[in-house]
């Protein structure tokens, strides 16, 4: 009789113990994949005949390039944490118009039409 009762208690102890394995291994969450957020595409595009484009590029230094004639376009590869400044002044001592654009994901953040010379500022409101 004293055995039986022990058997009963281990079997009952085992079962209580598969039964709690079990319930907590319902119970573990799935780990979500983690999703990388894309990163934002910054850019500048600037049309003019004959102009000096002085423009923030991708290690924050002020870059400038003389004389551009037509279209010119600079992209940013990576993600940028500063604000891009785009300043562009016609070469020419004649009237010139100036079509100037800072892009974000190849949408207009902000653009410009101008006179002989045009500054923009993209602060961290759109960075």
């Amino acid at each position: 009789m004293f055995r039986n009762l022990l058997k009963r208690k281990m079997l009952a102890k085992y079962l209580l113990l598969s039964i709690s394995l079990l319930s907590l291994s319902g119970c573990s969450k799935s780990q979500d994949p983690i999703v990388e957020q894309p990163t934002d595409e910054f850019s500048y595009e600037v049309e003019c005949t004959s102009c000096d484009i002085t423009y923030t590029d991708k290690s924050n230094s002020t870059k400038t390039i003389k004389h551009t004639t037509g279209k010119w376009e600079y992209k940013f590869d990576q993600k940028i944490s500063f604000e891009l400044t785009l300043f562009i002044k016609t070469s020419l001592a004649s009237q010139q118009t100036i079509n100037a654009y800072i892009l974000k994901n190849k949408e207009t953040v902000f653009g410009d039409v101008g006179y002989n010379q045009t500054t923009m500022l993209c602060t961290s409101d759109c960075v």
